[in-house]
């Protein structure tokens, strides 16, 4: 009988604070902690082998990539995605990652370092659907979404209180800049679904 596990937020907590970060507030540390409560409710966060275990982290990476891209296109405050750091503090390992990326991954590069590089964000990148639509659901749909991203750079938040938040700061923050992108200009939380944020 296989053991399931559950990952726990605990588990990326020391790599959050250190490469997670963007405002003084520490919110985004508190949306992400709640998402991923959620999302182990969502049954995608536990596993039973070593490669689920590598696929739960690279959903969790995938997690900050999207609320990264929002920051940046939103804020303009970008940090570097941390793929090598990622590798050493999450013990992610790379026979694994080679073993999941196998051979439907087209790609080249000059160096190893550079190879995993490319390797982990392109195994990144292919959660983005699943953890995206993880999102959309947990925080009730689009609007939901946008105001809780929105609320990002705020002090002292409870995430784990949604509903009472969104009562509070939908009407204003539903009229910001973000919620209504000239036709022409992808939205950032289209971006954010789609990857183009760069």
């Amino acid at each position: 009988m296989m053991i399931k596990k559950t990952v726990g937020f605990e588990k990326f907590e020391v790599f959050a604070r250190e490469h997670m970060s963007f405002f003084p507030s520490g919110s985004e540390l508190q949306w992400l902690r709640y998402v991923w409560s959620q999302m182990i409710q969502l049954n995608m966060a536990s596993y039973t082998n070593e490669i689920g275990r590598h696929l739960v982290f690279l959903r969790f990476l995938s997690l900050y990539e999207q609320m990264s891209c929002f920051v940046c296109l939103t804020f303009a405050k970008k940090r570097p995605f941390p793929a090598a750091e990622a590798m050493e503090k999450l013990k992610l390992s790379d026979f694994r990652l080679g073993q999941m990326a196998g051979l439907d991954h087209d790609i080249e590069t000059e160096n190893e370092e550079s190879l995993l590089d490319s390797g982990l964000r392109s195994l990144v990148r292919e959660q983005r659907s699943s953890v995206y639509n993880a999102i959309f659901r947990i925080f009730g749909g689009e609007s939901g979404l946008l105001v809780s991203l929105l609320l990002l750079p705020r002090e002292s938040l409870n995430f784990f209180d949604f509903d009472q938040l969104y009562e509070a700061y939908a009407p204003d923050l539903l009229d910001y800049p973000a919620a209504s992108q000239p036709a022409k200009k992808v939205s950032p939380l289209q971006a954010m679904k789609s990857g183009t944020c760069a």
